[in-house]
């Protein structure tokens, strides 16, 4: 809706966007085929409230990047824009996320609209042979050929998306009207800004929905549906919900738990298929400060405890490995030291020896 107060939406409910964009509300509608309470199919109209975000139509570019969050200092509330800052490669590269594609128009001569393709270098830098062989910059050319003098000679241009050699000064374009936000040209937060105003409650949805489509003349006494042969029904359709009810987890030992809301208590129960450890060891990487107030043992032997309540076969463990440097020569002997140590369990036991690093 291009004037969504005519409709009875506050503009409250729509939240302030920056980079030069606005969020607008509308509807999502498509056809499909369904059972009818008769459990007959029959095509319904499938309609839902939709807020998103859009382009300011006829922003001139460079207001538009001047307005760029990237350029926003929360502390002062105002913009930081400077023709130097937006050339460092960082701000170039979130300048371009959000006008790259974008579709805009010449301010100048014969109007032509085209997407952006790519940033090129400054007006005043950016050289190139006209036709009749001289060599201009973009500053110069446009000084010559239509008497306009650039307001910011040094800021960098834009080139098209199809024609990758055709720049254009920022100042002398101006964004194509309804052009929706893609989603490369979001940024965080633009998601949760849309996130949180579509967070309504059932019943105001609902009503937003009706007040949509008959905005849009999806009701009776259409004269377009009408001579199409399409009959459209005032209300909505009423399905019956059900409540699915919650599933039963199953444990080792005929062991069940009951989900309430997602979460269920399962500290006592015993795995269904519980696995062996009969062999194993622990490398401890901790520091030497760590090592004071951490007690291995201790945890060693809760992690043993805790594997056996849940119906576990667990050994004790065979062996505990302290690195003896904690950098990265400490850590490459020590793993040397393990792999040797391994292989020998496997050949006194001709068994695997399952490792276990403490960090």
């Amino acid at each position: 809706l291009y004037d969504h107060e005519a409709f009875g939406f506050r503009s409250d409910e729509m939240a302030e966007l920056m980079d030069g964009k606005y969020m607008g509300i509308g509807l999502s509608k498509s056809v499909k085929v369904l059972e009818d309470d008769g459990g007959k199919c029959c095509p319904f109209v499938v309609a839902d409230v939709k807020r998103s975000a859009f382009h300011a139509d006829g922003q001139n570019l460079l207001d538009k990047i001047s307005q760029m969050s990237v350029f926003f200092d929360h502390r002062t509330g105002t913009s930081s824009f400077s023709v130097a800052l937006s050339s460092r490669p960082d701000f170039l590269k979130s300048i371009l996320q959000i006008i790259k594609g974008l579709y805009v128009t010449t301010l100048y001569g014969k109007k032509k609209t085209f997407p952006i393709g790519g940033i090129g270098a400054a007006a005043n830098a950016l050289r190139f042979k006209s036709a009749n062989g001289s060599h201009y910059t973009i500053e110069q050319y446009f000084k010559k050929h239509y008497n306009i003098q650039l307001k910011c000679p040094g800021l960098f241009t834009v080139s098209e998306r199809h024609k990758p050699h055709s720049y254009y000064p920022v100042e002398l374009l101006s964004v194509a009207p309804s052009q929706r936000v893609t989603q490369q040209q979001q940024t965080p937060d633009d998601v949760a800004a849309l996130i949180r105003a579509s967070a309504t409650l059932p019943q105001h949805r609902l009503n937003e929905t009706k007040v949509m489509k008959n905005a849009l003349g999806i009701a009776p006494g259409n004269p377009f549906l009408e001579r199409a042969g399409i009959n459209v029904e005032k209300e909505f359709t009423k399905v019956i919900g059900r409540i699915l009810s919650a599933p039963t987890i199953v444990y080792g030992g005929s062991g069940k738990a009951t989900v309430n809301n997602c979460k269920w208590i399962w500290d006592r129960a015993q795995f269904l298929r519980p696995a062996k450890l009969l062999n194993w060891a622990v490398c401890v990487t901790l520091t030497q400060g760590d090592l004071q107030r951490v007690p291995v043992k201790s945890y060693i032997e809760r992690i043993e405890n805790r594997c056996r309540s849940h119906g576990m076969q667990v050994a004790t463990v065979s062996e505990v490995f302290y690195l003896k440097r904690q950098n990265y020569d400490g850590v490459k002997v020590g793993s040397i030291t393990i792999v040797v140590i391994r292989h020998t369990f496997v050949d006194l036991n001709r068994s695997s020896c399952r490792l276990f690093f403490l960090k």
